[in-house]
């Protein structure tokens, strides 16, 4: 089963899959070869040599990634930059938490998580508390002395992932999200994935980008008002101050 040529510092469940499998195999043959050529043994030394064996065999291999794990884990750095929010308990949050904990260079720690699934309040992502919902963000920022939000549901519809951000413009935490969901599908969730909020993740949309060229062929030397200034239509002569109408 290839087991003598696993790395002990990475085991994972595929690692114990393997073992179980193997157990079995082995299992089987010592049973019936003690059977044929020596004796019935009572049915418990059936059950309990393959359970001893998985058990002791799985437990050295995992002891081994924890030892490796506690010696590497670095102590939380308390001058930190940052005391940071992630909103998601997902699998992409529970990547940026331990890329947070783990790295010697980011200035920053996690301090509680905010998702909106009510079963997972109260409960701990490693080990950082899931605090509430996104009603709960503002009082967080308050209560943990938050200076940077990290969103982490890149699957987030448009609506919630506006609505999310909306709340925590409120605040005058630096804002961070993962562009794309494409990261959870390839297993690939980084730090440096992480980029500061867009006007697009308000919109919930892509920015509308307007001719120029052709808006000043229909507009030049006339005396024009603007309605909706604040939007991506109405805003584009400000975003682009080299046009000249």
């Amino acid at each position: 089963m290839k087991l003598y040529k696993s790395i002990w510092r990475y085991v994972s469940l595929s690692e114990m899959n393997r073992i179980l499998l193997a157990t079995i195999v082995t299992a089987i043959f010592h049973g019936i070869g003690i059977t044929v050529l020596c004796t019935r043994m009572p049915i418990s030394y059936y059950l309990m040599g393959p359970l001893f064996q998985f058990m002791f065999t799985v437990s050295v291999r995992f002891a081994y990634r924890f030892i490796n794990l506690v010696r590497r884990r670095k102590p939380r750095n308390e001058n930190a930059k940052y005391n940071s929010l992630i909103i998601g308990a997902g699998s992409a949050g529970q990547i940026i938490i331990k890329e947070l904990e783990n790295s010697s260079v980011v200035q920053s720690v996690p301090k509680c998580v905010i998702d909106d699934d009510p079963n997972k309040w109260g409960r701990m992502l490693e080990n950082i508390p899931i605090i509430g919902g996104r009603e709960k963000i503002i009082e967080a920022v308050q209560k943990f002395d938050i200076t940077q939000i990290i969103f982490t549901i890149p699957s987030a519809s448009a609506k919630d992932k506006r609505e999310i951000l909306n709340i925590c413009k409120e605040t005058d935490c630096k804002l961070l999200t993962l562009p794309g969901v494409y990261q959870l599908l390839n297993e690939k969730v980084f730090l440096q994935h992480l980029k500061p909020v867009a006007v697009e993740d308000l919109l919930g949309r892509e920015p509308i980008k307007a001719d120029l060229g052709q808006i000043k062929q229909q507009i030049q030397g006339k005396v024009v008002l603007i309605t909706g200034g604040g939007g991506s239509i109405g805003s584009f002569r400000a975003l682009s101050p080299d046009c000249d109408l």
